[in-house]
C-alpha cells in the first residue's frame, strides 16, 4: 500500500504516506494515471465466498483481536462494478 500505517490504526485520504520504494513506485504510477485523466481506486480487502480473512478466521476457529477494530473489506464483484463505474466517468 500506499500509506504508513502499519499497525491496525484507522486510514482515510489524509494519512501520512508510506516511504518506501514500493509506495513511492505506486504513488508515481498513480501520479502519472491522474495527470493523464484517470481514476485511482485503491482495492484492499478483496474477498470472495472462499478467499478473504472469513476463510483464515473459519480454519483457525476463532478470531482474535478487538470487537471494536474495523476492517476493509469488498467483495469483488462489489469491486469489479466500482472499477466498471469509474470508467464509465
Amino acid at each position: 500500500g500506499v500509506f504508513a500505517e502499519d499497525s491496525g490504526g484507522t486510514v482515510d485520504e489524509g494519512s501520512p504516506l508510506s516511504d518506501s520504494p514500493r509506495a513511492k513506485l505506486l504513488l508515481r504510477a498513480e501520479a502519472v494515471a491522474r495527470n493523464a485523466g484517470g481514476t485511482i481506486l485503491r482495492l484492499a480487502g478483496l474477498y470472495d465466498r472462499h478467499r478473504g480473512p472469513h476463510a483464515y478466521w473459519l480454519a483457525a476457529g476463532e478470531v482474535r483481536g478487538s470487537r471494536d477494530a474495523a476492517i476493509n473489506l469488498i467483495h469483488y464483484t462489489d469491486a469489479a462494478e466500482a472499477v466498471v463505474a469509474a470508467l464509465a466517468r
